[in-house]
């Protein structure tokens, strides 16, 4: 309970330094005449700025972090020392680890200035939209309308099928084509899952990242609630219990369905169970 309270109490001081900040930043601005002298008389914007300082922005920022955090997929943290192929690919694995953006490498939108530089011009439009922002939140909680909790599942599940689709390493297949890969026994890895699965959209960074890693490329097949139900059959003869998950297909006909706890373990030694083994 204290430490419940305890990061309650940092949140909301961290947030009203920022909303002191903005105060102090639209004061400025507003009391800033075209000669570049500054107005010292109180203005009705004043007594508005204040009040969005000291109220509407810090419980409508509160509350919808509150929101984004309930709502949201957590991040997942890759782990690149668990996906190189070996020390014969170390100079691979350097290339493809460096040549995603991080605090290295200027610029990369995954780089501590793009992101404070993000951050803040979200709080800004955030302080300045604040009022209907608060009005919002108050109307979706009374009437149960889940307005933000629906927002943010939809960029998720956006975000999700665009990443897949943007993948190289990943074809997307339909259900004939995924029938005609298990029944003709055609060696291959099958991804099925589904933007509307958490699971689904928690394992797909790690996929991709593994995928690129090991230079794999595997099919996915998209199922939604109805085709589920519809494909309970197949799924059950070859030994799929459990979705999302990742199938592979071996050339002498077996079907796995592997857990998505090794599925990085999988793409990793998937090249080489397609080497041709030679005869003794």
């Amino acid at each position: 309970m204290e430490g419940f309270l305890m990061k309650k109490a940092l949140l909301f001081s961290k947030i009203y330094i920022l909303s002191f900040i903005y105060f102090i930043l639209f004061l400025f601005l507003s009391h800033l005449t075209p000669t570049y002298s500054f107005k010292s008389s109180i203005t009705p914007f004043d007594y508005f700025n204040a009040l969005n300082g000291l109220i509407c922005f810090p419980i409508a920022i509160s509350w919808l972090k509150t929101i984004i955090n309930r709502t949201r997929d957590p991040n997942i943290k890759r782990r690149p020392n668990a996906l190189n192929r070996g020390a014969d690919n170390s100079s691979y694995f350097l290339a493809v680890q460096t040549s995603n953006a991080t605090i290295l490498v200027p610029g990369g939108y995954d780089s501590v200035i793009f992101r404070l530089l993000l951050a803040f011009f979200i709080n800004t439009i955030g302080y300045i939209f604040s009022v209907p922002l608060l009005v919002l939140l108050l109307l979706s909680s009374q009437f149960k309308w889940h307005l933000f909790e629906t927002l943010i599942l939809a960029a998720a599940r956006y975000q999700y099928n665009s990443d897949m689709k943007r993948s190289r390493f990943i074809s997307r297949i339909d259900l004939n084509k995924l029938t005609e890969l298990i029944n003709g026994h055609i060696p291959a890895l099958i991804f099925i899952g589904s933007p509307q699965d958490r699971a689904s959209r928690l394992i797909a960074p790690k996929l991709r990242y593994a995928l690129k890693l090991n230079a794999t490329h595997i099919f996915y097949f998209n199922y939604t609630d109805n085709e589920l139900s519809a494909n309970a059959p197949l799924f059950k003869n070859i030994g799929i219990t459990s979705l999302p998950t990742l199938v592979r297909i071996d050339g002498n006909g077996s079907v796995i369905a592997t857990d998505p706890n090794y599925l990085e373990n999988t793409i990793q030694l998937w090249p080489q169970q397609l080497k041709p083994r030679k005869k003794p």
